[in-house]
């Protein structure tokens, strides 16, 4: 509707605002982030209010036009950082525009664009330069998304890979023709479509896909060339129009000068897919009647196949469908194997515990657990981050200290089998795919049990294997299928093995820590390299040390299960 009125600002007819309307609509990367977590629509939004509101105070200069206009652009800031770029040219065309149309006494309206976004923000930007000298955010993160190179090679290589991302069709002969036009291009002009001063990615590729993260607006940005064409063949220079069109073409020069290229680009480019809209449909609104109603039906049948057949989220299939799939495991609709981890995880973590830290990285699925454990129903959960490795640490809250009960670790993080939080020792109790939970242990008794179990686990899965290769000596041999189990009891035994602590097992009975890590974990490693190459000499060393260890482990095995029984 917001798109629609801007369109009518501009001066298009009724049958102008309902095509702008549609366009919008039917927007592939919009249908499909429609429903999924990404923010770029929810900025999207905020975007377009803004411009909305800032041609309204353009048009009549009023007071609640311009505050509106700093609450929208405020808001859409801290969505994301993006709108700053995207809201530069329209910002400078208002100021220049009402100055010219109003004079002077424009200014103090013009201020409310500004001052509201500075200072809705403000606390935001003091935090982060306190926290890193940066006002937007960490170095570390600004850097890898920045260009490096601020040159006219950079624009234009930019432009183009984004040009060529957004004509894939359902083609891969297609698809490849005019990734292979966008790489020709950079070798005339001996550049590098993967140069990591401006690209955040290790490839370029031309790809049709229905995912939230990669789709394309094909038929959206094959009609806006079509009209720009024709805007400029016919001369239709109204100024407003040429203007707005100036403004979408600098805030998407903006955007490729000073961001890198990524892949999944299309989807930051959303608010300026949408805000095209108006400038189709004012143009289209010149032409035959007929034109827009064949383009209308064209957008309609287009989105169809992303509407009813979203890759995480489809409406229509057999096993996934949106209406039949439990809500919960539509979390994991993009990684469905982390749902059965996530459940227990949490299942566990709730029993007879309220607060919950995370061991986690930037890189780890945060928000699922936070439905699983009750959030927001029980007031009484409390969930912090207890491992932060970033400076903003030093925001710790002092007045307000948090003891966890339990920590839920991301198993490709905390490899541990014990960590130290705030003095307080937590031994892994649990370990999933994906995660694992680690318990307060304030008496020591967790980790006697933790060890015990590591130490039980480790050579009940040894035991199985070397009876797995007895058995296959005495019947078949090692046939495929004795090779993939022995393999599988062998990597579990590793698993444990490592997550042992020498000094602490020598302390316990002396040499049991050495043994362990000079003959059980390296004659796995051995045994296990040379299956993965298919390398005899590597499994014969490696079983050498483990026939050793097992020898070791039978001449001491009755004071041992004294111990570990």
């Amino acid at each position: 509707m917001c798109v629609s009125l801007i369109a009518k600002i501009l001066g298009a007819s009724r049958r102008g605002q309902i095509l702008s309307a549609l366009i919008v609509a039917t927007l592939p990367v919009g249908i499909l982030e429609a429903s999924s977590t990404q923010n770029d629509y929810v900025m999207t939004f905020w975007m377009v209010c803004f411009v909305f509101f800032g041609l309204q105070l353009l048009k009549g200069a009023r007071f609640f036009s311009g505050c509106y206009g700093g609450l929208a652009l405020a808001l859409a800031i801290m969505t994301k950082a993006t709108a700053m770029t995207f809201s530069i040219p329209f910002v400078a065309w208002i100021f220049l525009a009402g100055l010219r149309k109003h004079g002077t006494k424009f200014f103090p309206l013009f201020s409310l664009l500004i001052l509201i976004p500075l200072l809705l923000n403000a606390p935001q930007y003091a935090r982060n330069y306190q926290l890193s000298r940066n006002v937007f955010s960490l170095e570390s993160e600004s850097k890898n998304v920045t260009n490096q190179d601020h040159t006219l090679q950079c624009v234009v290589s930019n432009a183009l890979r984004y040009v060529g991302l957004n004509l894939a069709v359902s083609n891969t002969q297609f698809n490849t023709g005019v990734e292979n036009v966008i790489k020709w291009i950079h070798q005339r002009f001996n550049w590098d479509p993967t140069d990591v001063r401006y690209t955040h990615a290790d490839e370029y590729h031309v790809r049709f896909m229905r995912h939230e993260d990669n789709a394309c607006n094909t038929m959206a940005l094959v009609i806006f060339l079509a009209v720009t064409v024709l805007f400029f063949y016919r001369r239709m220079m109204d100024r407003n129009i040429l203007f707005y069109f100036l403004c979408l073409m600098g805030a998407f020069l903006l955007f490729c000068f000073l961001l890198k290229w990524q892949p999944w680009g299309n989807r930051l480019l959303l608010p300026l897919t949408v805000l095209a809209a108006p400038f189709i449909a004012l143009v289209l609104d010149q032409t035959r009647r007929s034109v827009g109603v064949t383009i209308a039906f064209l957008l309609l049948a287009n989105c169809l196949p992303w509407v009813f057949n979203n890759f995480s989220r489809p409406m229509i299939s057999k096993t996934d469908s949106i209406f039949t799939t439990d809500r919960n495991k539509q979390y994991f609709s993009n990684n469905p194997g982390m749902y059965f981890t996530y459940q227990s995880t949490a299942e566990e973590a709730r029993n007879g515990c309220s607060n919950i830290g995370l061991y986690m990285t930037t890189e780890s699925w945060e928000y699922p657990l936070w439905p699983f454990l009750g959030a927001p129903n029980n007031k009484n959960l409390r969930i912090e981050h207890v491992h932060v490795p970033n400076p903003s640490v030093q925001f710790t809250d002092r007045m307000n200290p948090f003891d966890p009960c339990v920590v839920i670790g991301d198993g490709a993080t905390v490899e541990e089998a014990k960590l130290t939080i705030n003095h307080s020792t937590y031994i892994k109790t649990h370990q999933w795919g994906y995660l694992s939970l680690f318990r307060k242990d304030p008496d020591g008794k967790l980790a006697v049990y933790a060890r015990n179990t590591l130490i039980n686990n480790m050579l009940n899965f040894s035991k199985n294997a070397n009876q797995l290769i007895a058995q296959a000596q005495e019947t078949s041999g090692l046939t495929p299928q004795f090779v993939s189990q022995i393999f599988l009891l062998r990597k579990n035994a590793l698993t444990h093995a490592q997550q042992l602590n020498q000094d602490e097992l020598n302390g316990i009975y002396n040499g049991l820590g050495t043994a362990v890590t000079e003959l059980f974990i390296p004659g796995n490693e051995l045994f296990l390299k040379g299956i993965s190459r298919q390398d005899p000499n590597l499994i014969t060393q490696g079983q050498d040390k483990l026939n050793t260890w097992d020898a070791w482990l039978e001449k001491n095995s009755n004071n041992l299960q004294k111990i570990f029984q």
